[in-house]
């Protein structure tokens, strides 16, 4: 077993794996903000990476990973706190949403590997996509929706400061152009190859 995380804790769906999407807030700036088109790459790039299909529905009730966007006032209203402003994503699973599945030793240190049984939210902060924005930019808010989707499939916490390096995409702070890596694809993989 081969770890590459700053938590002792993975998860993982046991199951299928659908996202469902939807905006917040009454100032939604559907023109050009892309998160559908951005969410299905990141769907795309995770199931690839994981072996694992990754669908949609239009439902929220059957969905296992529902995904808001909105500005950050909404997102603050909705989500019940603050999202501090140098975030532009947060991942919310609930307590009641996972379950204990095993305890596993790596190199003398025991992991706890949990079951996701109930939705996991992710909130992304939208910004409207006009001069100000650049393909740098773009692509960041890509590299956001891509990391917390990780989250949402099981990866908790983020990649070790020993490897302190934002071409990371589950990194903590998400930098531009760089697509999932090795070392963090091999670490939820493993789980679930093994667990699912």
């Amino acid at each position: 077993m081969f770890w590459f995380s700053d938590s002792n804790v993975v998860l993982f769906w046991p199951g299928a794996i659908n996202v469902h999407t939807r905006p917040i807030g009454s100032q939604t700036q559907d023109r050009g903000f892309m998160f559908d088109a951005m969410m299905r790459q990141a769907r795309s790039a995770w199931g690839d990476a994981l072996g694992i299909y990754i669908g949609t529905t239009q439902a929220q009730d059957q969905a296992q990973i529902v995904a808001f966007r909105g500005l950050r006032h909404d997102i603050n209203d909705f989500y019940n706190g603050v999202l501090p402003s140098d975030r532009l994503g947060r991942v919310h699973i609930p307590a009641e949403s996972h379950a204990a599945e095993a305890a596993i030793n790596i190199d003398g240190i025991y992991r706890t590997v949990r079951r996701l049984v109930g939705p996991t939210r992710i909130y992304v902060v939208e910004q409207p996509m006009d001069a100000s924005w650049s393909g740098e930019a773009v692509s960041r808010m890509q590299r956001v929706i891509t990391h917390e989707l990780g989250h949402a499939l099981g990866f908790s916490g983020h990649v070790p400061r020993a490897y302190a390096n934002n071409r990371y995409t589950m990194w903590d702070t998400v930098a531009p152009d760089s697509p999932l890596q090795q070392r963090e694809i091999r670490h939820l993989r493993q789980i679930y190859n093994r667990f699912r």
